[in-house]
């Protein structure tokens, strides 16, 4: 028999006891009971009982079942917990105890369920998920528990219901709570790998497209843009088709870097690294970052004292500052203030074990730092995405980070991006360190080649346009260039002519007969025969991850003549020396840029300050052919032709002026001048007309 007494002493009684009937069974029941007492004081006497007996047999057998549960509930590795029907805590068994931070049991006795779920779960608790059960004695779902000792928020996966008793009264509230912290920290690990992967099949498929759109299109560019830039060297300033022919070349430009930038963002471009000093590649493209960002924008360069150098292909770095450039500026609408820094960073342990794509390492650290208008974190985890801009329409593709962040994964370097709306940005490139070499040198600082020659070199190239644009510019540059439609042609002319070529210049890309495979079997015959490789796409069939083998020469489609001959010329080496030429003109400049000009294209020079003096040095023998200016002090350039043509008649001579217009230069053709240049000359003309000049009188 239990009993309760009324803790004020005023005659309460709340009894459960056992009744046993005739029939043998047992009912368990209730009595409650009040004494109504009568007198004061001493006199103070029970009058009266008030009373009711319940039948609470069900209840007390459910109560039994439910211990019976509780000490199975023990034993599970859930949290299990229940609570009276307005909700406070009769029971928890040890895993929902440590789980929620409770000491004990006996702590957390008649504590209100609701504090043991998230502070941001609880208006839903009370408002959807009680009512809920109350209506159909059931909910099942995701909830945030709270532990009350740390306040973790914990992930659960709940189930509650409602316990009743044998005539179907609800008597308590059950639940059972599964951790899923862990599950869900392996579902967010698992739709990030799936968005990884989604996002390598994506760039993937671009690649593919962009390779076979590089492929086909660089051919067609390389004509265009080969042809439009031979016809502006044979143009005059004056042309009225020159206007035209410039924006056809301008145009082709701009689809080349497209294409480029299609290439980078799908990391199938070829990179050919070398090491590079990134303080001397940012200090030689300053002037050039300084006019693009204009005059309002503050421009300063931070850089790191211990001369930073690593391997990269030192183009597609230039491409990276200028993408960041270019975006910072557009960030800067009213002008501010843009900071390129270098720095050396070595990550730290705990950064390597969150980050195990790290190499323990020294980086090279290259930051561009804008005070711009920053961006949100909608933004930010969507900028390298292709062609996703926040320019206006026609202000920009949405190609230049995502070729940022092709070009730095190629080469084998981290991009980081933190940035606030009003507080600009800070893009980190991340790069692996190098020890510098002599070789760190950026491209910037090489001085350009003008390279003719004579030798022999066989182009094999499938498409007809192409092969044509390149046979010929490099007879332009002086080369007997000999010419195949295929592989296998190619072939056939190498087991005839194989000692007298000097160099193959092959596409890589061809049917049937690569031009990988045509320099393996070609090398087996001829041991030591140079190759030039060309393609707009190689699909990796001279590079592997892209990275080009430095003893395979490349050149990539679509290409300047004069960047083919220079190709050409660095495959074959320094050219002999031809023919020695005189410079005949008053001014030193002119004759300083003349000689290096004429010197570039492996010519000797020898310079004369005037006609009296070019005359002394003809008379000394050698001299292949004369450029004369014709205005000069003392012995003028007609004057000067007269006395050479009676002198020494045999003499080649390609006078030059500045004045007197084209009649003047035509006087001097009639005197007996070869031909004539007008000034002012380009290297391309002067060559040009020079290797003209002696082959007509040979």
């Amino acid at each position: 028999m239990q009993r309760t007494e009324d803790p004020m002493g005023d005659g309460r009684w709340d009894v459960e006891h056992r009744l046993l009937l005739p029939d043998g069974s047992i009912r368990w029941l209730r009595t409650r009971a009040q004494a109504a007492f009568s007198g004061e004081g001493a006199e103070r006497r029970p009058a009266r009982i008030v009373g009711a007996v319940t039948d609470v047999t069900a209840s007390v057998e459910a109560l039994a079942e439910i211990q019976k549960l509780a000490s199975l509930a023990a034993k599970s590795r859930e949290c299990v917990a229940m609570a009276t029907l307005d909700s406070r805590v009769t029971y928890m068994n040890e895993v929902g105890l440590a789980l929620l931070g409770a000491e004990s049991l006996e702590t957390i006795l008649g504590r209100p369920v609701v504090d043991f779920f998230a502070p941001e779960d609880r208006p839903r608790v009370e408002a959807t998920i009680r009512p809920l059960i109350n209506e159909t004695g059931f909910w099942s779902g995701e909830i945030r528990l709270y532990n009350i000792q740390t306040s973790e928020l914990i992930d659960s996966e709940m189930t509650a219901f409602l316990i009743h008793d044998d005539a179907g009264v609800p008597i308590a509230l059950a639940s059972i709570s599964r951790d899923i912290r862990e599950r869900k920290r392996a579902e967010a690990k698992r739709l990030e790998l799936e968005q990884q992967l989604f996002q390598a099949q994506k760039m993937e498929s671009i690649g593919r497209l962009a390779g076979g759109v590089a492929h086909d299109f660089n051919n067609m560019l390389t004509v265009i843009n080969g042809h439009s830039q031979l016809l502006l060297g044979k143009l005059s300033p004056l042309d009225p088709m020159r206007a035209s022919v410039n924006e056809i070349n301008k145009a082709g430009e701009r689809a080349a870097a497209l294409t480029r930038q299609l290439l980078a963002l799908s990391r199938k471009q070829v990179l050919q690294p070398r090491d590079l000093d990134v303080n001397r590649l940012v200090a030689d493209m300053q002037p050039m970052l300084e006019r693009l960002v204009g005059e309002d924008v503050e421009l300063q360069e931070v850089l790191d004292a211990t001369e930073p150098t690593v391997r990269a292909d030192p183009h597609q770095i230039e491409q990276v500052i200028l993408n960041l450039v270019v975006n910072a500026r557009d960030a800067m609408p009213t002008g501010g203030r843009l900071v390129i820094e270098t720095a050396n960073s070595r990550p730290d342990e705990s950064f390597l074990e969150q980050h195990p794509d790290w190499e323990n390492r020294n980086y090279v650290v290259l930051s561009v730092c804008d005070s711009g208008l920053g961006m949100d974190e909608a933004t930010r985890q969507r900028i390298f995405e292709p062609f996703f801009t926040t320019k206006a329409v026609g202000k920009g593709t949405g190609l230049g980070l995502s070729t940022v962040q092709g070009v730095v994964a190629q080469s084998g370097g981290h991009l980081e991006v933190v940035s606030e709306p009003g507080l600009g940005s800070t893009f980190k490139v991340f790069l692996p360190c190098v020890e510098a070499t002599t070789e760190a040198v950026p491209p910037t600082a090489n001085r350009p080649q003008m390279a003719r020659g004579t030798e022999t070199i066989l182009v094999v190239e499938d498409q007809p346009e192409v092969r044509f644009f390149a046979v010929e510019a490099l007879r332009s540059y002086g080369y007997q260039v000999l010419e195949a439609l295929n592989g296998e042609e190619g072939l056939r002319i190498c087991s005839k002519l194989g000692r007298d070529i000097d160099l193959i210049v092959t596409d890589v890309v061809m049917p049937r007969l690569g031009g990988k495979e045509l320099a393996g079997l070609v090398t087996e015959a001829h041991p030591g025969m140079k190759f030039l490789f060309m393609s707009g796409y190689t699909d990796n069939a001279l590079s592997s991850n892209g990275v080009l083998d430095p003893k395979v020469h490349f050149l990539e489609k679509p290409f300047r003549p004069e960047a083919l001959a220079a190709k050409v010329r660095e495959v074959l080496g320094a050219p002999q020396t031809k023919t020695r030429i005189l410079v005949a003109d008053d001014e030193r400049e002119v004759r300083a840029l003349l000689r290096t000009v004429l010197e570039q294209g492996g010519y000797e020079v020898v310079e004369a300050a005037d006609g009296q003096k070019a005359l002394s040095a003809l008379r000394e023998g050698g001299i292949g052919l004369v450029l004369l200016d014709l205005v000069m002090p003392g012995k003028e350039g007609i004057e000067t032709i007269r006395d050479i043509r009676k002198e020494l008649p045999g003499t080649r001579i390609i006078a030059i002026s500045g004045g007197f217009g084209t009649q003047f230069l035509g006087m001097a053709k009639l005197l007996g001048a070869d031909d004539t240049l007008s000034k002012p000359v380009r290297a391309e003309q002067l060559l040009a007309k020079v290797e003209e000049v002696l082959q007509r009188n040979r």
